[in-house]
This record gives C-alpha cells, structure tokens and sequence, in this order.
C-alpha cells in the first residue's frame, strides 16, 4: 500500500535493515504500534512514523512511513553493511523523559539515555536487536519574546467615553443588551465604528466605563441621534431606567480626547 501523493516534495519512508525480520517487527512494534503491512515473504514490514509513541496524529494518508527490510545472512557484503548502525534518523517527542521511560517499560532498549545538548534540546538513542539505532529527540521550548509593536493612528481616532452607574443585581443584564443593542448594531451600521472596551469597577453600585474608538470625530458625530434615542428607548425598557444612569460623558463638558496610536 503506497501513501498518496499531494504534489511537491515530501519526506515518504526511510528504510532500516535488519536480519531478522520477526524479531525486528517485534521490536518497532513498540515503538510505532502495529504495522501497516508485513510481507514475510519480501521481507519487509511497514510502520506509520506519525503514529510513534502513541501520538496518533495522522488519520491523512500522508503519513511518513518507516520500511524494515530483511537483509539474508548470504547477501553481498555491500548490503549486509546497512545491517547494525546508527541511522541518522530522529524523531521528535514532547517529554523524552516519559517518553522513554514508557519505551523501557514496554522492553525497549537504550543506547544511550536522554541528554542535554548544547543548543538546549534533548536527545536518546534507542537500539533494535540488530544495532540499528535511532533518536527521539525533545527540541527546546522556544523563549517568549516581545512581539507587540507601535502603531500610529494618523489621523487620530476619536474616542467617545461614557461613565454608567449600574446596580450589580442588573449588571449582566446591562452588559448583555450593551452588547447587542449598542456594540453589535453600531458596529453593524457605522463602518467607521473601530472598537469598543467595557471597565468595571464592582461596589455598592458597579461604575462601567465604555470607550468607543471612531475613525474620526466628524464620523462619531454624523451619527443620527435620532436612530440613538430610539436605541436608548428600547435598551432603557429592556434594562429598567431605575438600574442605571449616565454619570458622565466628558465630551459634553467639551472635552475630547483622541487615540494617538496602540502598542499591541
């Protein structure tokens, strides 16, 4: 059974040769679990890499496989030569600790037990009972780095605060309709409508900042109000007026402030 063939270049199988064949099989069982095909009369067994270790991450049909084939005590010397040597070949684990110790439980054996290289990453070297050997590898985590950079608004954006008292028996409520009477139905409407954040400061009674993001202060202020009182309405009766107020909306005072840029 051959695997399928997506197009471009792939990794298909690597070979390893042995000679003995059933005791082989025996051995590459445990590291990859049953075959997927075995010709005894060949002399070859098929193994599906990605299934090493109980991974079991394919399922595609694209899978590497790793093909042992028997090698005859009377076979030319150029080919008995491939029998008993370290491969080259690695596979990479999660944890090699477990992993191997798991291996050895099942009657694996080690050449070498896991070690640390110098570039951080792990490796063991697994023997089968012709001295073929092969590595599980455990690479190095890969050290978190700052990633965020600055973005400037040019022009800025226009930012539209309001400050809400709320009673906390009807906050979830509030916060429920906020989204999809307000956030979802500007958002839905007014293309220049960018983001919107919800704070809350929790107490006696809960104070709920929005701030509102619009790509410019001539955008915010061209929206209808008569479209926003009709939203007020239905949000105030579907809330209650008696379980919030407006507080405060610095921009009625005079005071605007605008969003220069993010670092994110």
């Amino acid at each position: 059974m051959y695997p399928r063939h997506n197009g471009g270049m792939r990794l298909a199988a690597v070979r390893i040769f042995v000679d003995d064949l059933p005791l082989a099989v025996a051995h590459y069982r445990r590291l990859f679990g049953d075959p997927t095909e075995i010709d005894d009369i060949a002399g070859f067994a098929v193994f599906g890499a990605d299934r090493a270790f109980g991974t079991n991450r394919a399922g595609d049909g694209d899978e590497a496989r790793v093909v042992i084939e028997a090698v005859a005590g009377d076979a030319p010397s150029e080919q008995r030569r491939l029998v008993g040597r370290l491969t080259g070949i690695s596979f990479a684990v999660d944890d090699i600790a477990d992993t191997s110790a798991r291996l050895q439980a099942r009657g694996v054996a080690f050449s070498s037990p896991p070690v640390r290289d110098a570039r951080g990453g792990t490796s063991a070297t697994v023997v089968d009972p012709a001295g073929n050997e092969v590595q599980l590898v455990e690479y190095p985590v890969e050290p978190w780095r700052n990633t965020k950079v600055l973005v400037d608004h040019d022009p800025p954006h226009a930012v539209e605060q309001l400050v809400f008292e709320v009673r906390p028996e009807a906050f979830e409520r509030w916060r429920q309709a906020d989204f999809e009477l307000w956030t979802l139905a500007e958002a839905d409407q007014f293309p220049d409508f960018l983001s919107k954040e919800v704070w809350v400061q929790p107490g006696e009674m809960y104070t709920v900042v929005v701030v509102i993001h619009w790509t410019t202060l001539a955008s915010w202020k061209s929206v209808d109000m008569g479209w926003v009182a009709a939203q007020e309405a239905r949000f105030s009766a579907l809330i209650g007026a008696d379980n919030y107020r407006l507080i405060d909306a610095p921009h009625e005072r005079g005071e605007q402030f605008y969003k220069v840029s993010d670092y994110r």
